[in-house]
C-alpha cells in the first residue's frame, strides 16, 4: 500500500480494492490521532476505476508542467495536492 507523507500529522494512502467484482483504486487522506497512536481516515478521498485513473492522470499531466521565464517549461513535482 503506497503512502505519501504530506507532513508529520497527515498522509495520503493509496489502495487497490474490489467491490461487487469490480476493481477500484482508492486514494484517502489520513491524520494522526491526538495521542499519536493511530492513523484515522478523513472523509476526503477518491475511489475510481483504473480506467478512470488513466484519464485523470492524462488530464493532470499538463498541469504539472510550469512555464519558466524565457519560455522553457519544467516539471512541477511539488504541487500540494
Amino acid at each position: 500500500m503506497p503512502v505519501i507523507q504530506t507532513n508529520e500529522k497527515n498522509r495520503i494512502v493509496i489502495e487497490q480494492k474490489e467491490y461487487k467484482g469490480n476493481d477500484y483504486i482508492d486514494v484517502r487522506k489520513q491524520f494522526l490521532s491526538e495521542d499519536g497512536k493511530m492513523w484515522l481516515f478523513t472523509n476526503k478521498g477518491l475511489t475510481v476505476s483504473p480506467a478512470e485513473w488513466k484519464e485523470i492522470i492524462e488530464a493532470l499531466t499538463p498541469m504539472l508542467e510550469v512555464e519558466e521565464p524565457g519560455g522553457t517549461s519544467q516539471r512541477q513535482d511539488d504541487i500540494p495536492f
